[in-house]
């Protein structure tokens, strides 16, 4: 299936992306495509992919990276993310840069969610019109298995929530796509015309720091068919007071993970070590959800004071560190879908 070509018509386009490189990786076509439709395109980009330690110890010849290094190495690949741009036609003063922590953004949902979601919203109203013009909105989809994309997208969706209510005529299309991890059966593939993918093909070149070691993975990437899934709007409510979630975890991982939930009304880390249920002991709520565990299967029991707050996520995760960067369950929206 391919996008509509029309759908770019007069539009105003936002995408948002995790690192410096995901911009030109996965979205560098429909950039083109909508610039060439009259749109006006903006880029938000959430880090600036500061935490990459080894092309940096290759480049630098350094083995100790400090924050001053990261720093650094941050300026370089913003640099690298504006000439990226503006081979795809995309001027400086359209990219915004919000330097949050690479790697990190799934710890900024959890310590910082009301400011975070509340400047992202503010950006976002500034970019898109108050007209009735179509606005598009393109995300990293909730299934990429990398922790900053789906942590990305719960952010975004959650600043949509905030912002809509106030704005009613501010409800853009929202397209998802993924660069960790599997392309949904019901994704568009947009078409791509040969020089527009050399155009692509020369802005992924432009991040000179990520392809001194991964050169070929990165311009394998940058030549797959861009292909997006319609996301659901910020404005999904929570039905079922009950969910039972896609998750089976054994008896030993469940005493090593713990569930977080995410709404704009709070955020709670969910204890799996009992077989009967847990409550969280962040919130002081008298109303706290509740995950029940029956063998291998977990069952979400939400209060009232959730269920029409908007989208509400929930992530299964380890509580012991690991070398291995992307999600082995990832994030679920519970939105009352089976």
């Amino acid at each position: 299936m391919t996008v509509r070509n029309t759908m770019f018509d007069a539009a105003n386009v936002v995408v948002v992306a995790p690192h410096p490189d995901d911009e030109s990786l996965v979205t560098g076509g429909l950039i083109q495509t909508a610039l060439e439709r009259g749109a006006t395109v903006s880029v938000i980009l959430l880090t600036d992919g500061d935490r990459n330690p080894w092309p940096q110890r290759v480049v630098e010849r350094r083995l100790r990276i400090g924050a001053d290094e990261r720093a650094r190495w941050g300026r370089r690949r913003r640099a690298e993310a504006e000439r990226a741009l503006a081979v795809l036609g995309v001027d400086a003063s359209a990219v915004h840069f919000l330097g949050w922590p690479d790697m990190g953004l799934t710890a900024r949902l959890i310590t910082n969610a009301r400011a975070s979601t509340r400047e992202l919203a503010d950006l976002v109203a500034m970019l898109l019109p108050t007209r009735s013009a179509r606005s598009l909105l393109v995300i990293p989809a909730l299934a990429d298995r990398h922790p900053d994309h789906s942590a990305t997208h719960v952010l975004v969706q959650l600043a949509l929530a905030q912002l809509v209510p106030a704005r009613a005529e501010l409800t853009p299309h929202t397209l998802g796509y993924i660069v960790h991890g599997h392309v949904h059966l019901s994704a568009a593939e947009l078409p791509m015309e040969e020089r527009c993918l050399r155009r692509k093909v020369a802005a992924v070149e432009e991040h000179q720091t990520q392809l001194v070691l991964s050169r070929r993975r990165m311009l394998k990437y940058a030549k797959r068919p861009e292909c997006f899934t319609s996301e659901p709007t910020a404005s999904s409510k929570v039905v079922p007071s009950q969910h039972v979630l896609r998750w089976s975890i054994g008896a030993m991982p469940a005493r090593l993970s713990r569930l977080l939930l995410v709404s704009n009304a709070g955020v709670w880390w969910l204890s799996l070590k009992s077989s009967e249920q847990s409550i969280s002991a962040v919130s002081s709520a008298s109303d706290r959800p509740r995950v029940l565990r029956r063998g291998s299967g977990l069952t979400l029991e939400l209060p009232a004071s959730l269920l029409t707050v908007g989208p509400v996520y929930a992530k299964l995760a380890a509580t012991i560190d690991s070398p291995w960067i992307y999600d082995r369950w990832g994030w679920q929206h519970l939105d009352g879908s089976p």
